[in-house]
């Protein structure tokens, strides 16, 4: 079920007195010669020999924009590319910026024209054209982008290292503001306090604005307004009290700072540097974006059940290796969208760039099997899918979909009965409240996937009652409590399938063994995850673990255990198991015990 997304808030309007002091020759020449070239025709701005290609908007209301410079940003822009076209198809118009001295490959340019992408060179980068800035700055093309002309009303730009994840209506998020910003999740050279500020925005007579905001990411310094500028939403019409289009304003911003003395270490992320100087300079009416419209997985990952309208990855290690579901996401969206052809084309045309062969690169080697598997029939293989999902149980991390794709095979499809304990990572066995707020139940959409004709049960102490599916039951209960847990199982039907991945102590574990392993049908099976370990704060002292319990009976066909009484209670149920067998963790012999399999006489 999906939220309600907040609306934006509108800042108050910065009062600003304008002065600008020690502009050099070069920086006005510059400011001249970008002015004179933004001011031609769109449609001459084409690539030589090329026709411009035609928006899907006769005029657009939007236009968003990316910069396309070098073999890394090709291979981004393509997934950037396959993700617009996925959720905003034709409500906006789409441009790719590339400097007129850089060449596009055909691979990329077809891709792009796929996608009902435009391609267009940014003015002033030819050969023979002066450099604009004062030192080799590859990251200055995307504030010459941002000053081109667009025949919009709203410009929203994108990094390249970006993916959208969700349809995004981004003039709703701008509201009745004239620019929409996101905080920045770090702070780039010198400007890490408040007086580091002043000088900078002295050199413009302005002051020190008194607004404070706090950085997402490192430190969370209290900063004056700071931004990150790798996506910014704004209008394309002139602003301020001396109207200027802001694009341009930001550049022409820049230049100054660029080409002033005494500002070296100021360079470092120059446009973010000067992105709140500007709205400040223009008196600009500011909406503050959520984190959602530029989500930095790198420093923050992608926590399961986080809303990420638009990823911000870096690289592709953050997508491939750390975050896969991301990167599995992406090229699905790609086959999706374009094609199986066209997926396994881009894989082959940016290997190297993507990386694709390093051997910690998780999201390759499901996708090589997706791609592999093809349109054959059957059901999807468990590890794509915890990928797909973020599931800890896939090759990213417990590897428990291996196990499950053998154990589970000749289940789906059949009419049967699941149910898992635990849905969500972070409850009280770590320290949360039973009451948090969940957004997200990942392996719940592996089973629903995977197991297309089962009736899938779900329990946990945390409230999953917002999930909604025909084949989904929720059930909550304590752990804790064990009278709760055999109430709990009273209203279960016959299970085939039972695993536990609740809050992993022992007593939880066993006390729910005892109270469901009866409701398991013939045949059936119980699965105990984690078994090496135990919540700190809820593990009772003394008492036997899982594990231990486990591993005995499969040796000596027999449980032993601390409590005479819950020992009685296991021996009672010996006759019902046909087997069991304990793994350990990377089904390696070496390795601590890590997952039980029961299977039912």
């Amino acid at each position: 079920m999906r939220r309600p997304l907040p609306r934006p808030r509108l800042e108050p309007c910065w009062a600003f007195r304008y002065r600008l002091t020690g502009k050099s020759a070069r920086a006005r020449a510059l400011q001249n010669r970008v002015e004179q070239d933004s001011q031609a025709p769109i449609a001459a701005q084409a690539p030589p020999g090329a026709e411009r290609q035609t928006p899907p908007l006769t005029a657009p209301r939007t236009s968003v924009f990316f910069v396309v410079d070098g073999r890394k940003l090709e291979a981004q822009a393509c997934m950037l590319a396959a993700s617009l076209k996925r959720h905003l198809a034709g409500r906006a118009e789409v441009i790719a910026y590339h400097r007129k001295d850089y060449r596009i490959s055909d691979f990329t340019q077809t891709l792009l024209e796929r996608c009902d992408i435009a391609m267009r060179p940014l003015a002033g980068t030819g050969p023979g054209d002066p450099p604009h800035w004062s030192r080799d700055w590859p990251v200055g093309n995307k504030l010459l982008a941002k000053a081109e002309p667009r025949d919009c009303d709203v410009s929203v730009y994108l990094d390249t290292d970006m993916l959208l994840r969700a349809p995004i209506d981004f003039a709703a998020e701008l509201g009745e503001a004239e620019v929409l910003a996101c905080v920045a999740d770090y702070v780039f050279g010198p400007l890490d306090t408040p007086d580091a500020w002043r000088k900078l925005y002295g050199h413009f007579g302005l002051d020190l604005p008194e607004d404070r905001v706090t950085l997402r990411a490192g430190r969370k310094l209290k900063l004056p307004p700071y931004f990150n500028g790798g996506f910014a939403i704004f209008r394309e019409a002139p602003i301020g009290a001396r109207p200027e289009r802001f694009g341009e304003a930001w550049l022409r911003d820049c230049l100054e700072i660029d080409g002033a003395e005494g500002f070296e270490d100021e360079r470092e992320g120059l446009d973010q540097t000067l992105y709140p100087v500007t709205i400040k300079r223009l008196g600009a009416r500011l909406a503050m974006g959520r984190q959602a419209l530029n989500f930095n997985v790198q420093a923050h990952g992608a926590p399961s059940g986080s809303e990420i309208a638009i990823a911000h990855y870096h690289n592709f290690a953050t997508i491939f290796r750390r975050n896969p579901q991301l990167g599995y996401e992406a090229i699905e969206t790609m086959i999706e969208t374009l094609g199986a052809a066209a997926a396994r084309a881009f894989i082959a045309e940016f290997r190297e760039e993507l990386g694709w062969d390093r051997p910690k690169f998780i999201t390759p080697r499901q996708i090589n099997q997706r791609l592999q598997r093809g349109a054959r029939p059957g059901p999807p293989n468990l590890s794509e899918l915890a990928v797909k999902f973020g599931s800890d149980k896939g090759p990213q991390k417990h590897r428990y979909s291996e196990l499950y794709q053998m154990l589970f095979r000749p289940y789906a499809d059949r009419e049967i009965t699941f149910l898992e304990m635990g849905l969500l990572i972070g409850g009280p066995e770590h320290g949360k409240s039973k009451d948090r707020e969940t957004r997200d139940c990942p392996s719940i959409r592996i089973w629903l996937e995977f197991f297309p004709k089962a009736q899938i049960f779900g329990l946990d102490v945390s409230d999953f009652s917002w999930v909604q599916h025909e084949r989904f039951t929720f059930h909550r209960c304590d752990m804790e409590n064990r009278s709760e847990i055999s109430r709990t199982a009273a209203e279960l039907p016959a299970l085939d399938i039972v695993i536990d991945d609740a809050s992993h102590a022992s007593h939880h574990q066993q006390h729910a063994f005892l109270e469901l392993f009866p409701r398991v049908k013939p045949g059936g099976l119980y699965i105990i995850e984690d078994l090496r370990w135990q919540p700190p704060g809820m593990e009772r002292e003394g008492f036997t673990k899982t594990a231990a319990l486990f591993q005995g009976f499969q040796v000596e066909r027999a449980f032993r255990h601390d409590d005479p009484a819950l020992q009685r209670q296991f021996e009672a149920l010996a006759n019902d198991i046909s087997g069991c067998f304990v793994f350990q963790e990377g089904y390696a012999k070496s390795g601590r015990d890590q997952v039980a399999v029961i299977h039912k006489v």
